[in-house]
């Protein structure tokens, strides 16, 4: 599909923001499946990712994350919280977190 708008141009009218006057230009559209099109598409989308600060700092939480589920941390820390748990509270503490990620829970009215 690409290759049928490939090298066509569009005329439209553009908006220059410093004196709100009308001007014509030509809009090209060119194959982003090519060489120079999927480097027109990497480029900016690196300086986007290293300019906006929570995409690096979610970025680093999920590797960090994905480390200790892949190490079992996160299996024994359920263990631990579990085996030092009061048990009046066992039935709280292991199904509670359950409960609100699963989204098959249906609070249905009698």
């Amino acid at each position: 599909m690409s290759s049928t708008f490939s090298g066509s141009a569009s005329p439209n009218e553009a908006i220059d923001p410093a004196t709100y006057q009308t001007h014509g230009q030509t809009t090209s559209v060119g194959d982003l499946l090519d060489a120079d099109g999927i480097r027109f598409l990497i480029t900016p989308a690196i300086r986007n990712f290293s300019g906006f600060t929570p995409v690096g700092v979610i970025l680093v939480a999920m590797v960090g994350l994905g480390l200790v589920e892949e190490a079992g941390l996160i299996g024994a820390l359920i263990r631990k919280i579990v085996l030092v748990a009061p048990p009046k509270s066992i039935t709280f503490t292991s199904t509670s977190p359950s409960c609100r990620a699963s989204p098959s829970v249906s609070h249905a009215s009698s």
